[in-house]
């Protein structure tokens, strides 16, 4: 048995006899006859048991420091060489425990199974639990698994009960609605984990979605007391966002340039008279407020 730092160890043979390091005492013990133990102060621990009893053997092991371990497990008969091994990653102080088994009558050992019963952690970091997003947003799928004794194994993610294997979410993809992400983690002695990440995916909306919005909030609200006023504005908002839908697909340069000016100064037209609207009492002075600003969102994306 050997074992790589930075861990120290304690061999249990099918009897209980011990060989290597009384972690309580930090004493080296020996209790199987014709055996040999390294001690713990070299950084290579090793021990060797003549004539092993056949049965199942454990093996406990004490992180002395953070960091990766590496445990051997060899058996040497005139030629015959058969070894066994583990890698995994301890914390100072963690205690780690193995089993193998020795058949006398075939001359092996089994293969070196950590005694784990804690699954992996897995922490989410994007996309983000309850969060909403919009049709035209990709966004990283990023996340972590660790497990602290025999190591991850595997990790599958599932959207919407479908195998997902890309590393991020095109949303334009989805439907509107809820979707769920769901993250499952097995380590290496099949501990399972699993996380569920929910999200919505709403419309995209407009700067014009905005501006009809609070229009009609305000309308409802009583602060555009004319009701020409609200239809002269309804109406001018209807056409301006057909000259906007337009420019975004046009190809022509020239013309899409064009149809930005012509957006842009019936826009800067329309906040002048909102102020006329409000010097005549109109409507008030929030609503002239709430849509000169969402006039000025719009200008701002031409």
């Amino acid at each position: 048995v050997r074992v790589m730092s930075p861990v120290d160890f304690m061999v249990k043979n099918p009897s209980a006899k011990r060989l290597g390091k009384d972690f309580v005492n930090s004493l080296e013990l020996n209790e199987i006859e014709e055996a040999y133990y390294s001690g713990f102060n070299d950084e290579n621990e090793f021990a060797t048991i003549v004539n092993p009893v056949a049965g199942l053997y454990n093996v406990d092991m004490q992180g002395t420091v953070d960091g990766e371990y590496q445990l051997l497990v060899s058996y040497l008969e005139d030629g015959l060489e058969i070894d066994k091994e583990f890698t995994g990653l301890i914390k100072n102080g963690q205690l780690v425990n193995f089993t193998f088994s020795f058949d006398e009558n075939n001359k092996s050992i089994s293969e070196l199974n950590p005694i784990d019963t804690v699954a992996p952690v897995i922490i989410v970091n994007s996309p983000t639990n309850n969060s909403t997003y919009s049709t035209n947003q990709n966004v990283a799928v990023s996340y972590s698994v660790s497990d602290d004794f025999s190591g991850v194994k595997k990790t599958d993610l599932y959207l919407d009960d479908s195998l997902f294997t890309g590393s991020s979410i095109d949303m334009s993809t989805l439907s509107l609605g809820v979707h769920k992400l769901r993250i499952v983690s097995f380590d290496r002695v099949d501990n399972q984990s699993a996380q569920s990440i929910q999200f919505e995916i709403t419309k995209l909306e407009s700067v014009f979605d905005i501006i009809f919005r609070d229009l009609e909030k305000l309308k409802a609200g009583g602060e555009i007391v004319k009701n020409p006023i609200y239809e002269l504005l309804k109406n001018t908002l209807k056409h301006l966002e057909i000259k906007y839908n337009i420019m975004m697909i046009e190809k022509n340069p020239l013309k899409k340039y064009l149809l930005g000016r012509y957006i842009d100064l019936q826009l800067q037209i329309m906040k002048i008279e909102l102020d006329f609207d409000l010097h005549k009492k109109w409507i008030t002075k929030n609503a002239t407020e709430v849509l000169k600003g969402d006039v000025q969102k719009i200008r701002t994306v031409l």
